[in-house]
């Protein structure tokens, strides 16, 4: 996506009919459908005069945002897909956020039923927008930690791939099935994010990605607080504190007062860490005409992650 709208949501929401996968296959698949880069960059073509739109007239989407309970980042990634599937040529939008309960106890959700107009069969898509940081520079899922370290991606990986891809099977789940007038849904899997990798590793692009994982995934850094002063190695001096909800998209501003420099980055982080603990989002960001435009980004982090005590 060369394009960059000025809307937030418009941004967010190119980014997440466009973005790569995080994976471009997984072991065991059965019959899981891993949706392809080809065809989010076909679903963004189609989508495009859209989103143009929506940039000089946004209230459509946001009024779509603001409508949903969104005041947490998967949420908001959710509505944002939702929109596009509202909108796409390809699916019909057959229900989203589907409980199963078993024995009045709810055992999880689907996250969208999707009628596939092009081959004519039902999806259970299981949607995500996630970020994980690489502790040890291992191929190994459970070294790919969460900003709050009680996500990581082995777990996530094993719910998706053993409980939640298979809730459609239960007995719940074909009832819910019959209610909706379809015999059988097919499974399928859509997770865009960030993986992050250490600075040294990222800089000398020496590190280890996911098993499994799309090469061309998205890519950020990290380091602790105490390893700071490699800020000043990254031959920039304007960057952006992302706040979380400003996660997903490439930064993008012309306010000035959006951009500081590396100097005052530096205190405000070792005034930040000496009452806070939880990761920052920031964004090294290049001037371009008129905008600031993200050139990397990385999360700065307490010297005591991944420490599962830290964050209380």
């Amino acid at each position: 996506m060369d394009e960059y709208y000025k809307n937030q949501f418009v941004r967010d929401l190119a980014w997440v009919i466009s973005s790569p996968s995080l994976f471009e296959s997984l072991p065991n698949r059965n019959h899981l459908i891993i949706l392809s880069d080809y065809f989010f960059e076909s679903e963004y073509v189609h989508l495009k005069e859209l989103l143009e739109k929506l940039d000089n007239d946004p209230s459509w989407l946001e009024f779509h945002i603001q409508s949903g309970n969104n005041k947490l980042l998967g949420k908001y990634f959710e509505s944002l897909a939702e929109f596009w599937f509202l909108n796409s040529e390809r699916f019909d939008l057959i229900d989203k956020s589907v409980q199963i309960n078993i024995n009045g106890d709810t055992k999880g959700e689907l996250d969208f039923i999707l009628r596939d107009k092009i081959k004519n069969r039902f999806l259970h898509l299981e949607a995500a927008g996630k970020f994980y940081l690489s502790a040890a520079n291992s191929v190994s899922w459970e070294t790919f930690i969460g900003p709050n370290p009680n996500d990581n991606l082995k777990n996530k990986m094993y719910k998706l791939l053993n409980e939640q891809i298979h809730l459609s099977k239960s007995a719940s789940g074909k009832n819910k099935l019959i209610e909706l007038g379809i015999d059988e849904l097919d499974p399928a899997l859509m997770i865009k994010g960030y993986f992050f990798y250490h600075l040294n590793n990222f800089l000398a692009n020496d590190f280890s990605i996911p098993e499994y994982a799309n090469p061309n995934h998205n890519k950020g850094w990290w380091i602790r607080f105490g390893e700071i002063e490699k800020l000043y190695g990254l031959n920039t001096n304007h960057w952006i504190i992302l706040k979380r909800m400003n996660w997903i998209s490439k930064a993008l501003t012309k306010n000035l007062n959006d951009v500081i420099d590396t100097n005052t980055l530096l205190i405000f982080l070792h005034s930040y860490f000496e009452f806070n603990h939880y990761p920052i989002l920031i964004a090294s960001v290049r001037k371009n005409g008129e905008h600031f435009i993200e050139v990397s980004r990385g999360f700065i982090v307490s010297d005591l992650w991944p420490d599962l005590n830290f964050i209380h």
